[in-house]
């Protein structure tokens, strides 16, 4: 028989113990207060949390450092690895997205998704098109959002954009859309300049062109344009540039850039790639 300093009595020496760790009497009278026994707990909880950190980052660095002596290459780029992102496939976030998938893996992974979002309500059918799609602030699926961009949005991208230098663009960094046209241009085997600039009528600022194009004699300035030159302010001073480039012998292409994400998107920047191409040949079939 054990008998508690609270009067309780146990038959089982496990119980009596699992009841000490709670028994308050019990515990005032080994540790003369509450108080003082939180405090000791906390301590070595401290301590052991403590302990088991640091023998998480010395792991951590001992299989850093197994990681980097294998020299171990990246999937999509080649390039050994000297530090490990993800699961180590890949070098960075770039060509983990990057990576080329099979129609079988894409129709796996649209499903869990699909799977996820119904399990937790978070569907809903697009306003416009009726495709079920995640829940949107605006009730719309992206290709249908770009095509019916709301007026208020417009308006306060604008009223972002106001008296920033060159709407906050810079030049040293490639947008995605930029390198997929990049590609578009590389697999269709047409030579190109990018960022080609030539100066303002004041010969202090210059214009920037996406990229400039050369068919025999005629040049050609091809602009991927994004949601920003649907703006008042950009689709004025744009009628200026290219009013200024059209006096100077240059003809300005533009593309409306739309995502691609979807089947939509994808068809509608096939129909533009194939309509720039069209233009392409135009211009070379008459200067030959």
């Amino acid at each position: 028989m054990y008998v508690c300093e609270c009067g309780k009595e146990f038959d089982n020496p496990q119980k009596f113990n699992g009841h000490k760790q709670s028994c308050k009497t019990h515990i005032e009278l080994k540790y003369g207060s509450l108080d003082s026994y939180y405090q000791i707990k906390n301590r070595n909880h401290y301590r052991g949390s403590k302990k088991v950190h640091e023998r998480s980052v010395l792991n951590k660095e001992l299989q850093l450092q197994k990681w980097v002596a294998e020299q171990r290459r990246c999937e999509k780029c080649g390039k050994i690895m000297t530090d490990k992102y993800g699961s180590g496939r890949f070098c960075c976030k770039s060509c983990a997205n990057s990576r080329v998938r099979t129609e079988e893996q894409k129709e796996k992974v649209r499903k869990s998704v699909l799977l996820y979002l119904d399990s937790h309500g978070n569907r809903m059918k697009c306003s416009v098109c009726g495709k079920k799609i995640r829940k949107t602030k605006y009730g719309m699926c992206s290709s249908c959002f770009y095509d019916n961009y709301p007026s208020e949005i417009r308006e306060r991208i604008s009223r972002s954009n106001k008296g920033r230098s060159r709407w906050n663009i810079h030049r040293n960094q490639t947008s995605y859309a930029e390198s997929f046209w990049e590609n578009v241009l590389q697999n269709n085997g047409i030579e190109y300049i990018r960022e080609f600039q030539i100066k303002k009528s004041d010969n202090k600022h210059c214009y920037y062109m996406d990229f400039l194009l050369t068919v025999n004699n005629t040049k050609i300035d091809l602009e991927i344009d994004g949601i920003q030159h649907l703006e008042k302010d950009r689709a004025s001073s744009d009628i200026e540039r290219d009013a200024y480039l059209n006096s100077m012998g240059y003809i300005v292409y533009r593309v409306l850039w739309n995502e691609i994400s979807s089947t939509q998107g994808k068809n509608s920047m096939k129909i533009k790639i194939e309509d720039f191409l069209s233009f392409y040949k135009k211009h070379l079939s008459s200067n030959t």
